[in-house]
């Protein structure tokens, strides 16, 4: 009988290396291909981690057919097995998808010789095409393949209309073997909601890749899923891929009510993570409220801001929430006691330095609360912001952007290196700013400080850059901003660079604008950073001495985590500040977590009330 084996993989998802997705990707092509009664092949390996090189390409050498699931976090890897499996054994077909592999070049097959077929769209149909036709090409949708170096490419492929005939892979038994072999470890689940989206912003690959109807997998399939996850004490999480969950109320509510159920039934928590609508309303705050309460895994509504430019969202095609709506929706959120996260990304065509800075300003306008992480552009391989330059957008390769401790293949991305409206200098500031605003008002070293100076006629604007001079007075923090501004340049320039490592915990390129933050933590300079934003209130008439103790309060140290939930008097009222996060004792692990939990607010506390009464 003929073999396959098929890769989807993944770094580890915790610090202590034992937790991985579980491989769904592949799993749906498995479970399609294994359903009809004519496959002829037998499943040699599902792989879904970074298994050793050599070792897993000796294995896989062995098969007919290898197919891999292709993203930017396992693009390399999957890369050197490809090569490493064609020098072992050039008859292997191998068999690559995803959004990641620059599919438009001319020259694709001379670039990547040892790749055979690449997959455009959707992979069950087209997969199963492959392997009847493994002969004839030709007769396959959807594919390009290479002859003789050659790119030839067949007829476009058809969307899967009835998402009903492709099998699950939690409910037909192809993920039971990986759970049974590797009873050690904890896994995430993808669960598939829909396919397809709306809206079509020139950064992403989702939409760019998918824009068309959204259609929907059947809602008991969804249920028997989530009963198969709560079913397995593995599985610890739900990642719902869903591009707009909360888009389709009446069924989104249903899938939340079914996890809460699930849960109260199993007696055990699930973390549940997904991409909310764009167009937020109070049915989403509803859901989120609900998993709030009933689950104690979700504490926070996530809008996918980018930027409040109108400039700018009109180049990148993205139909956004106005300013009045963030308050609007900041409202519901603050009476349903959810908090607001709002997510920018920076580098963005028709974007200005300015402007940038100015998006936070806007925001704290709204209230002070709303939690903002900034993210650098990428340029994704497929995406129309990458294929055409868009607003005169250059890149740089970057190496070491997630943490790799298992192996020696570096997965590289692209980031934005300047625009037309941001020159490469202004991108730099950008992400010295933007990373001091994440220490400083995101981590509560600030947030209420600044709100106090804004009831006292200071603008947000006034208060943070007055602040942010400040602070370059000081040796420690300029010296600081000197070496970060140094390292980035160096990454772009270089591709790699070295930031210090703190309490054991690596800060790779996607992760260190939380560098500093970790680092005040670490060197415990709480003191040296409030000195100086006491010098600077009493500076501007400014100071209060019992709003900045309440302030000092906020960033939770680790040698004080016990101290909460504690009441403090501020005009003749209690103040409450509580932890919201489970006390980590682990001094690494907590330095981990600042960016890890980041959506949680690792490390800050919450104040109940007090911004009201000032």
């Amino acid at each position: 009988m003929k073999s396959i084996s098929l890769v989807q993989a993944n770094f580890p998802m915790s610090i202590e290396n034992d937790t991985f997705y579980l491989p769904y990707s592949v799993g749906m092509i498995w479970s399609y291909v294994s359903s009809f009664a004519t496959n002829e092949f037998k499943l040699n390996k599902l792989i879904f981690r970074r298994e050793p090189l050599e070792q897993t390409a000796v294995v896989l050498a062995k098969d007919t057919v290898i197919g891999f699931s292709c993203y930017m976090w396992n693009r390399s890897y999957n890369l050197a097995l490809a090569k490493r499996i064609k020098e072992l054994n050039s008859n292997v077909i191998t068999v690559f998808g995803g959004p990641e592999m620059e599919i438009s070049n001319i020259d694709f097959f001379k670039l990547y010789p040892y790749i055979d077929v690449h997959i455009i769209q959707e992979g069950e149909i087209a997969f199963k095409q492959v392997l009847d036709h493994i002969d004839d090409l030709d007769k396959v949708s959807g594919i390009i393949y290479n002859k003789q170096g050659v790119v030839k490419k067949t007829d476009i492929a058809q969307r899967i209309i009835d998402l009903d005939q492709l099998p699950s892979p939690y409910l037909d038994g192809t993920f039971d073997l990986i759970l049974q072999d590797n009873p050690s470890l904890k896994f995430l689940s993808t669960i598939e909601n829909t396919r397809g989206c709306p809206y079509q912003c020139t950064f992403c690959d989702w939409g760019s890749l998918t824009y068309n109807k959204i259609r929907q997998f059947n809602l008991d399939r969804i249920y028997n899923e989530i009963e198969w996850i709560f079913a397995h004490d593995q599985l610890i999480g739900i990642d719902m891929a869903d591009a707009n969950f909360g888009m389709l109320v009446k069924r989104d509510s249903a899938i939340v009510d079914k996890i809460i159920n699930e849960q109260i039934q199993c007696g055990r928590k699930i973390n549940f993570q997904t991409n909310y609508a764009k167009n937020q309303n109070k049915a989403v705050v509803k859901m989120v409220k609900r998993l709030a309460e009933e689950t104690d895994t979700v504490k926070y509504l996530t809008v996918s801001l980018q930027s409040l430019n109108d400039d700018v969202l009109a180049a990148v095609k993205r139909k956004n929430l106005a300013v009045n709506k963030v308050k609007e929706i900041f409202t519901i959120c603050e009476q349903n006691e959810i908090s607001l996260k709002v997510e920018l990304i920076l580098g963005l065509p028709k974007d200005t330095l300015e402007e940038f800075k100015n998006t936070y300003y806007k925001l704290f306008d709204i209230s002070p609360d709303i939690m903002i992480q900034t993210y650098r552009l990428l340029g994704l391989n497929n995406s129309e912001l990458y294929l055409t330059k868009q607003g005169g957008t250059k890149w740089r390769v970057i190496n070491s952007f997630v943490p790799n401790e298992v192996d020696g293949i570096e997965e590289t991305f692209q980031w934005v290196y300047s625009t037309s409206t941001m020159s490469h200098e202004d991108i730099l500031e950008a992400i010295n700013y933007a990373a001091w605003m994440t220490t400083l008002h995101s981590h509560g070293f600030t947030n209420i400080v600044s709100y106090y100076a804004k009831q006292q006629g200071m603008s947000y604007k006034v208060f943070y850059e007055g602040l942010y001079r400040k602070y370059q007075d000081n040796k420690w923090l300029s010296d600081y901003f000197k070496m970060f501004k140094q390292k980035n340049s160096e990454w772009y320039e270089t591709g790699n660079a070295n930031i210090e490592s703190l309490k054991g915990v690596e800060f790779a390129a996607n992760n260190n604008l939380w560098h500093l933050i970790s680092k005040i933590h670490a060197d415990n300079k709480f003191e040296l950073v409030f000195n100086i934003i006491i010098q600077y209130l009493k500076e501007n008439n400014l100071y209060d001495k019992d709003v900045i103790n309440i302030q000092k309060q906020v960033p939770i140290k680790f040698n004080k985590q016990d101290d909460y939930p504690f009441l403090i008097k501020y005009n003749n009222k209690t103040v409450k500040i509580l932890n919201l996060n489970d006390t980590d004792h682990d001094e690494k692990s907590f330095i981990s977590n600042i960016y890890y939990k980041r959506e949680r607010s690792f490390g800050k506390a919450k104040v109940i009330g007090f911004i009201d009464d000032l």
